[in-house]
C-alpha cells in the first residue's frame, strides 16, 4: 500500500512540475525532451558590426553565414565603425533570385553566386550607416513545387532533389527525416546546398530525435527551423511542427505560429486566399475504420489543438510524410496528401517505377494545382542504409541488388 501511495505522490509531483514549467517552457515526447529555442537570426561582431537577417539565421560556428528558410531574405546591417571590408554567405537562395541594396549607401557591394550560395562582399561601410540588402524570389505568373518527404541523408535525397528540379520546380517542400543513420545527419547540409532550387524541410522525428539519440542541433544548422511560414502569389505556406507530440499543446512556437497565422488571413482583405501546411506526421482527430496509421499520425489533444486552428485557414490543404507511402485523403474539414514515398522503396519491391511525388502550381486568385507524378529514381540511387539493412534481415537477395547498385555509382 505504501509503494502505491508513494507512487501515486510521484505522479502528482511530477504532474504538477510539468504543468508549472510548461507555462513557460515546452515539453517534446517522446522521449521527454525540452523544446529546443531557435537559431539566431542575427549577431554582433567584436568590431561592432550588426547584422540581423528576416527570412533566415544565423549558422552557428559559420561565421556570419545564414540560411534562408524562405524565398525572400533580408539583411540588416548597421556598422557603429567604419567597416574596411567584410564578407558574408547565406546559402538556401534560388539561382535567379533578385539582389538589391539600399540605393543610397556610398558602400561597395559586390555578389558572387555559386548555386544557391551567395556571397557578398562590403567596402567601406560608413560609421552609422545602415545597410540592407535583399534577395527576392524571381517574379513570375506561376510557382510549381514538389513535395516529398521521408528521404534520409543519402543518395536518394540527392534523387529526390534531382527530380524536382526536372520537373520543372521552382522550390522543393520536403516533409522531414531527411537522414536516419548516424552517418547520413553530417551530409545532409552538403546534398541540400547541391540542389539546383531551394528546399524548406519540415522537422521529421527522425530528424529531431536522430540515430544517435539527439539530432536537433545539426538540423536547426544545416537545415532549417521548426516553424515558418511565406507566402507566394496569394498562397500561403505554413512549415508545421509535429515531429513530436508537445506539452502542453496550446503553447509553444507551433501553436504561436497557428494562432498568429489565424489573426493574419482573417483580416480584410485576406492575405492568403489559399493554404498550404506542409509538415511530418498526418494530423487526425477523428479516426476513420479504415484507415490504420494511427500510430504514424499526430493524434488525440496535440491533434484537436491544431485542427481547431487549421480549420480556420482559407482554403486549408495539409502536406505530410512520415508513413512511407504516396496516397490522399479527407478527413477533418480538409484534404491530406501523404507524400513520403523518398525511399521508392514500392519500385524495388515490385520491379518497376511506382513511387510518387506531389507537384504542386501556385497561381494568384486560382486555387492550388495538385498532381501525383512517378518518383523514376534510377536503380543506383537506391543507396538506404536503412532498406539495405531490412533486407538483409530477412535474408532477401534484394539486399545484395541494392548494395551492388549502389556501389557501381560510386
Amino acid at each position: 500500500m505504501k509503494k502505491v501511495f508513494s507512487l501515486v505522490a510521484i505522479l502528482i509531483v511530477l504532474g504538477t512540475v510539468l504543468a508549472l514549467y510548461g507555462q513557460h517552457r515546452v515539453v517534446r515526447y517522446p522521449s521527454i525532451t525540452v523544446d529546443p529555442a531557435p537559431r539566431p537570426t542575427g549577431l554582433v561582431l567584436a568590431s561592432g558590426l550588426e547584422i540581423e537577417a528576416r527570412g533566415g539565421y544565423l549558422k552557428v560556428s559559420m561565421g556570419t553565414r545564414f540560411r534562408a528558410y524562405q524565398p525572400d531574405m533580408h539583411l540588416r546591417i548597421h556598422g557603429a565603425e567604419p567597416v574596411e571590408r567584410h564578407i558574408i554567405q547565406v546559402e538556401n537562395i534560388h539561382p535567379d533570385a533578385n539582389f538589391s541594396w539600399t540605393e543610397d549607401s556610398l558602400a561597395t557591394v559586390l555578389e558572387k553566386k555559386h548555386g544557391l550560395l551567395r556571397e557578398v562582399e562590403l567596402i567601406g561601410l560608413r560609421a552609422g550607416e545602415v545597410l540592407k540588402l535583399s534577395w527576392t524570389f524571381p517574379e513570375k505568373p506561376a510557382y510549381r513545387f514538389v513535395a516529398i518527404g521521408d528521404t534520409g541523408g543519402d543518395e536518394e535525397l540527392s534523387w529526390g532533389l534531382i527530380r524536382a528540379s526536372d520537373l520543372g520546380a521552382d522550390f522543393v517542400l520536403h516533409m522531414g527525416d531527411s537522414y536516419y543513420e548516424e552517418a547520413e545527419v553530417a551530409g545532409v547540409g552538403m546534398r541540400l546546398n547541391q540542389s539546383n532550387i531551394p528546399v524548406y524541410t519540415a522537422n521529421g522525428n527522425h530528424d529531431f530525435l536522430g540515430p544517435g539519440g539527439s539530432a536537433i542541433e545539426q538540423f536547426l544548422n544545416n537545415v532549417g527551423p521548426l516553424n515558418a511560414r511565406f507566402s507566394l502569389l496569394g498562397t500561403c505556406f505554413i512549415n508545421l511542427d509535429t515531429g513530436s507530440f508537445m506539452y502542453p499543446p496550446h503553447k509553444g512556437a507551433r501553436a504561436a505560429l497557428l494562432a498568429a497565422e489565424v489573426v493574419n488571413q482573417q483580416r480584410a482583405p485576406a492575405r492568403c486566399t489559399n493554404t498550404i501546411v506542409f509538415t511530418h506526421k498526418p494530423v487526425l482527430q477523428d479516426f476513420e475504420a479504415e484507415f490504420q496509421q494511427r500510430k504514424h499520425s499526430l493524434y488525440g489533444y496535440d491533434a484537436q489543438r491544431i485542427i481547431n486552428r487549421l480549420q480556420q485557414l482559407n482554403k486549408l490543404t495539409l502536406l505530410a510524410g512520415h508513413i512511407h507511402n504516396d496516397f490522399s485523403f479527407e478527413q477533418d474539414g480538409f484534404k491530406t496528401y501523404v507524400t513520403g514515398s523518398g525511399l521508392a522503396h514500392k519500385d524495388i519491391l515490385r520491379g518497376g517505377h511506382y513511387a510518387r511525388v506531389l507537384v504542386g502550381d501556385v497561381r494568384a486568385d486560382k486555387p492550388v494545382k495538385l498532381e501525383w507524378a512517378l518518383n523514376a529514381m534510377p536503380m543506383e540511387y537506391h543507396c538506404s542504409k536503412k532498406i539495405y539493412k531490412a533486407f538483409k534481415q530477412i535474408e532477401s537477395p534484394l539486399a545484395k541488388v541494392l548494395n551492388d547498385a549502389c556501389r557501381a555509382k560510386h
